[in-house]
């Protein structure tokens, strides 16, 4: 039995073989245990080209799934069966909840998880400063962790913070050497759907280890209640009552600004703009349900990017140092569905929760506001957004020869492209396309040196090697 919480961020695979259900956090190692050859699941290939990462339970080998979320599954005498949860579709029939409710509610799951010495991954930004803000106002003895070179926004404004309020912050800066040093051990890690421009999740960690056990404590998901994608005031509660016609043409629109980036250099994965239209109609049949067609893009959000795409972060970050991320309880999840839209952007939220804590955080900039007001003010989104300087250090990656040349000449990415394309790629150092390539050109070799039995098997098999009677069954809970 496999049962999976309301997102399932963390990445859980399975797959079914000669009546034997084969499962575990690796993907490569279950193709080996299964004995399958390594093939390209062309559709996630494409939805991590479009999207940025897949979608539903593709993974990048056809053969292998990833466990659905909020769900049950049973496997017994050669076959499984898989129950889901309606805790996704009741949340916009439940009566309204004010700001204050949710925040109570998220205080008591901020108290229960983060502990009283967190290490509070702290940027420039909302969720972060939420955190540091309630770890303080409860007595916590917090610690600042922050990535990026010392001029880039977010080391500037968190050092800032971390000085006046006499915390412990320490800071990481990225080296681009470091991307492919490790890219092996992290397309292990994230079934290669972390593209590695994104990388840095775990190379930011690799160096948090010498901060000792604490837990890490991260804002993933707190955009739920920001109104993702479409954070737009009046304008996105008008097209958010298009329903699902609203949410086609919005991932239309945004794969096939994708697609046109990627068309010129890799044409076999953006061939036609029929691409963009399909998967716009598999999205919205993904997040069908009760709600708005904002309710719906909050579902995908949850339910899809932060699951595939987050969630593979999640990953990174743990397999380095312990991790926790509030915003992923469920109890959390169900009362902010329930908070009026109105409270649900600008970041309305986040600075209420702020200001009921720790006030002076309020005095600080954000990288889009000189000071953080307690209100977003009126027209907060057509307002030209100052520069901001990355912490990422890719566009150095993007100049490596030794990734150039990694690209080039990796055969395996034949399949997706030719020789001649990828020599133009490199030659006009076209960020999104290395990005991809630098990726997709690290999995076939990762297969072919996975060794039999490096991951989790079949459950009967494990019990028994464990000392169990081999009948004993095994339930696995994946969050």
């Amino acid at each position: 039995m496999i049962i999976t919480s309301a997102v399932s961020a963390h990445p859980y695979y399975y797959v079914v073989k000669d009546g034997r259900l084969l499962h575990g956090q690796d993907v490569f190692s279950l193709v080996r245990q299964a004995g399958l050859p390594w093939r390209w699941n062309q559709r996630a290939v494409r939805q991590l080209t479009l999207l940025g990462h897949p979608t539903g339970e593709d993974t990048l080998h056809p053969d292998v799934r990833r466990v659905p979320n909020a769900a049950v599954i049973r496997f017994a005498h050669g076959r499984m069966t898989i129950n889901r949860s309606s805790f996704w579709d009741t949340l916009p029939q439940e009566p309204a909840l004010s700001p204050l409710d949710v925040s109570d509610v998220l205080h008591e799951v901020l108290d229960e998880l983060t502990g009283d010495h967190p290490l509070i991954s702290l940027s420039g930004g909302f969720d972060s400063r939420l955190l540091l803000g309630r770890a303080i106002a409860v007595g916590s003895s917090p610690q600042a962790l922050t990535m990026g070179a010392p001029d880039s926004t977010d080391q500037v404004i968190a050092t800032r913070i971390a000085r006046d309020l006499g915390i412990p912050h320490h800071t990481i800066e990225l080296n681009p050497a470091d991307y492919l040093t490790h890219a092996a051990r992290i397309v292990r890690i994230t079934g290669g759907t972390k593209t590695a421009a994104n990388w840095h999740t775990y190379l930011y960690t690799v160096g948090a280890r010498a901060y000792g056990a604490t837990p890490h404590v991260v804002g993933t998901n707190g955009e739920l209640v920001r109104t993702p994608y479409c954070n737009r005031g009046a304008l996105a509660r008008t097209l958010g009552r298009g329903g699902d016609a609203f949410v086609r043409a919005f991932f239309a629109a945004r794969t096939e600004w994708r697609r046109r980036r990627f068309a010129r250099y890799l044409p076999l994965l953006t061939d036609s703009p029929r691409d963009s239209l399909r998967l716009a109609d598999e999205i919205a049949r993904l997040v069908e349900g009760p709600g708005d067609g904002l309710a719906h893009l909050d579902r995908f959000f949850s339910v899809q990017r932060v699951r595939h795409f987050h969630g593979n972060g999640l990953a990174l970050y743990r397999t380095n140092i312990p991790t926790v991320s509030p915003f992923l309880d469920s109890r959390w999840i169900r009362a902010a569905a329930r908070m009026p839209r109105v409270e649900r952007m600008g970041c309305n939220f986040h600075r209420l929760v702020i200001e009921r804590n720790l006030p002076r955080l309020l005095e600080y900039p954000t990288p889009f506001e000189p000071v953080m007001y307690r209100r977003a003010p009126a027209g907060y989104w057509l307002r030209r957004k100052p520069p901001v300087v990355s912490y990422n250090a890719f566009a150095g990656v993007v100049q490596d020869k030794r990734v150039h040349e990694r690209i080039i000449e990796e055969s395996s990415l034949d399949a997706f492209t030719t020789r001649r394309q990828r020599e133009a790629i490199v030659r006009d150092r076209v960020p999104h396309a290395i990005d991809l390539l630098l990726t997709l050109a690290h999995v076939e070799p990762v297969a072919r040196e996975t060794r039999v039995g490096s991951g989790c098997a079949d459950p009967r098999a494990r019990s028994a090697a464990d000392g169990a009677p081999a009948g004993v069954s095994q339930v696995v809970t994946a969050r």
